[in-house]
C-alpha cells in the first residue's frame, strides 16, 4: 500500500512499513528513508513568511444585520468528537456527547430569558435550527457557539 501510495506522492518514496517502526518518520522523508528531525535549519525552501497587519474591523454584513440578528452564531466541534469526529467515529464516544448544544453567554440568556435545558430557536436569512441551551461564560456575549457533535455531522 505505502509503495502504491509512493508512486503517486513522490515526497512518500523513502516511506515503507519497516522504515516507520513503532515511532514512525518525520516528514519530510528523503527517498533513502532518512527523515527530517528539524524542518527549517538555515533556510526556508519557500522563503521567509511575510507577516502584515491589518487594523480589525466588523463585517458589513454584521453591521448590516445587527438589528434583525444580533447574535452572531458560530459552530465549533467538542473535544470527545475530535476533528468532528473524524478519527473518533467509530469509538463509544457518542455516549458521552450525543447531542447537539447552544452554549449562550449569561447576559445573552437572561436578556432572553433562557436557562440552561431550554430549547431556543436560532433564525436568520439563511435557515433556522432548534437547540438544547446551555448557559455559560465559555463564551463572549453576543456570541453564540453551536457544538456538532457526531449525531448530526455523520448521523
Amino acid at each position: 500500500m505505502l509503495k502504491e501510495i509512493a508512486d503517486v506522492v513522490p515526497f512518500f518514496k523513502g516511506v515503507s512499513r519497516e522504515r516507520l517502526g513503532n515511532l514512525g518518520l518525520q516528514w519530510p522523508v528523503q527517498e533513502d528513508g532518512t527523515d527530517t528531525k528539524i524542518l527549517h535549519k538555515e533556510t526556508f525552501k519557500l522563503g521567509k513568511g511575510r507577516i502584515k497587519y491589518f487594523d480589525w474591523k466588523e463585517s458589513q454584513e454584521i453591521k448590516n444585520n445587527k438589528k434583525d440578528y444580533p447574535l452572531i452564531l458560530t459552530t465549533s466541534r467538542v473535544l470527545q468528537h475530535y476533528n468532528a469526529s473524524t478519527m473518533s467515529r467509530r469509538t463509544k464516544n457518542i455516549n458521552i456527547v450525543d447531542e447537539d448544544v447552544l452554549l449562550v453567554h449569561p447576559k445573552d440568556a437572561k436578556y432572553r430569558e433562557l436557562n440552561t435545558g431550554d430549547v431556543a430557536r436560532l433564525y436568520s436569512g439563511r435557515g433556522e435550527v432548534s437547540l438544547k441551551v446551555e448557559v455559560t461564560d465559555k463564551v463572549k456575549g453576543r456570541y453564540c457557539i453551536y457544538y456538532i457533535p457526531l449525531s448530526r455531522t455523520h448521523g
